[in-house]
This record gives C-alpha cells, structure tokens and sequence, in this order.
C-alpha cells in the first residue's frame, strides 16, 4: 500500500504571514478574556507598537540642512562638544575648591602656630595673601595639566590612537567659548581665593574654617542645580540674571555658552561684574587679613567687622 504525504514548504510561510497569524491568535484571546475597548487598544498597540517623532535639536540661529546625515553628525559634534566643555567645567571646579581650601588651611594653621607673626615681620600682609593665591594658582594648572596628561594616558590605554584622534577631531568646540570658559574660571577662582583668604583670616581654629566657607561654597553650585532650565532655555529670565551675577555668573554663564549663542553685551557686563566683585573681595580681603591675622585665638563678632575693615 502507498501513502501519498502531502508536501509542505517553510518557503511559503513569510513574515508577514506570520506576524498575521500572531495577531490573529493574540486577538481571538484578547476578545475572549479582555472587554471590547482593552482588545481593541490591545490590538491596535499590537498592529502599530512603535510611533516615531523626529525632532531636529539645533543651535539657536543655525541654518537647517536638507542632508540627514549632515544634520546628525551635526548633532553628534555639538553633543560631544557639550560634554566636554562640562567635563572641563567639573574640572576647573573641583580644582578651583581644592586649591583655595587649602589656602584657607595654611592661613588657619599659621595663625594657630604663631608663625604668621614672623612672616608678616618682613613682607605686608597684602603681599603675603596676594602670594599665597598666585602660589596657589600655579599649583592649581599644574593639577589640571596632571590631571589632562592622565585622561591622555588613559585614552591611548583603552583605545587605538587613531580611534581616539576620530573622536577628537568630531568635537568642535568655538575658540571663543574655550577662550571665555578659561577666562571665567580665571576670575572664578581669584574671587574664591580672595574669599576663602578672608575665610581664613577671620577662623580660629580648622573647624571653623570650613563652616564659614560653606556660605560661599554653597550659592556657587546653585547654577548646577537647574542645569534642565539651561539646556531647555538658556535665554530665559532666570538663567540670564544667573550668568551676570556673582559668584554665580562663572558657572552658568559656562552653561549657556555650551548651549546657545550669547549676546556679546551680556557677556561684556558678566564680566565687569565679576571683576567689580573680585577688586572689592580682594580689597576687603586685605583689610581684614591685615588685622585679623594679628588676633590669633579671638573670634571676631558680627558687629566688630565693619570696624575691622576700618581697621
């Protein structure tokens, strides 16, 4: 007796095939268990799973292109370009705080140890703080370039040279922004100097000294707590008035340059402000360095200050 098999082919049985039959399996148990309007979104959300937006992210003012790929290595420049200039913000941060932390130890500590009074004998105490920051201030590039040497170093470690070279070379970053972040920070951290010297000079002891520095520690980061009001609008109110008061104008006004074009009359009068502060914080610096260091062991009172500064 013979037996004819009917032939059967898996070519037949197409993709599209059989997604249909899934479907029509999915919907015969979802009409069976669910009520008419969850199997019909079911359904529905099964038949089309994904909507797709594009959205085209530009700088403000900058032309539109008609070539996609154009546009999205465009976007990929700028994105990384952001990174960096956040990353280089982080850094000049940290190294800003470490280095005049550790200027307003070294005024606690020789004021504790009586050794001030032998060294303001031959120099003015003036030219004794403006020392210390600039000392300080050396120390704090050459942190930063230890710092960039290791990054270097560790980028050639995990990646092939020429890979690292094509990921440099996609990140475009103006010289003007690199140029003002630098300048920005420069004036960042003479600001603090002078402010954590002054710190320093009113302390009695190292435990005070960093609970007075908080009050200027602390309003510096605010910026970087509405870093979403940045990036979504940088050239709204609260951002603006951020970027041109100090202490906060260094950091935010870093923020928007990353993100959007910044009138040139804002930047002009960010920076003027900032220098305002830094001559009247060195100013006040000095006068109370100058008297203060002398009173070892004492706590000034809030109203002796202004007399202080008198001197």
């Amino acid at each position: 007796v013979t037996v004819a098999l009917p032939q059967f082919s898996f070519d037949a049985l197409t993709s599209d095939l059989i997604s249909e039959l899934i479907l029509t399996t999915l919907t015969e148990d979802a009409a069976a268990n669910m009520s008419d309007i969850d199997a019909a979104v079911l359904v529905e959300r099964l038949r089309d799973p994904v909507q797709i937006n594009e959205v085209n992210l530009q700088r403000p003012g900058a032309e539109q292109s008609s070539d996609a790929g154009t546009d999205l290595q465009a976007l990929q420049s700028e994105g990384a370009a952001y990174i960096l200039v956040y990353g280089f913000v982080f850094m000049l941060t940290i190294s800003t705080m470490t280095t005049n932390g550790y200027l307003m130890q070294t005024i606690i500590e020789e004021k504790e140890t009586r050794l001030i009074e032998i060294l303001i004998a031959t120099v003015r105490p003036t030219q004794l703080l403006t020392g210390k920051i600039l000392a300080l201030g050396t120390l704090g590039l050459m942190q930063i370039s230890v710092w960039l040497l290791a990054a270097f170093g560790l980028i050639r470690l995990a990646i092939n040279l020429d890979v690292a070279a094509q990921l440099l070379s996609s990140v475009y970053v103006p010289m003007h922004v690199m140029a003002l972040v630098i300048v920005y920070f420069l004036l960042m951290y003479l600001l603090f100097a002078a402010l954590f010297g002054m710190v320093g000079a009113l302390s009695t002891s190292m435990q005070e000294g960093p609970q007075y520095a908080g009050v200027f520690t602390i309003p510096v980061m605010i910026p970087l707590y509405f870093t979403v009001v940045f990036i979504e609008t940088p050239d709204a109110l609260l951002p603006t008035i951020f970027s041109l008061i100090p202490p906060l104008s260094p950091l935010s006004m870093v923020q928007r340059l990353a993100v959007t074009n910044v009138p040139a009359w804002q930047i002009i009068l960010s920076i003027s402000l900032l220098v305002l502060a830094i001559i009247g914080v060195m100013w006040l610096a000095g006068r109370l360095f100058r008297v203060q260091t002398l009173l070892a062991g004492q706590r000034p009172k809030l109203r002796e200050i202004p007399r202080l500064i008198r001197g």
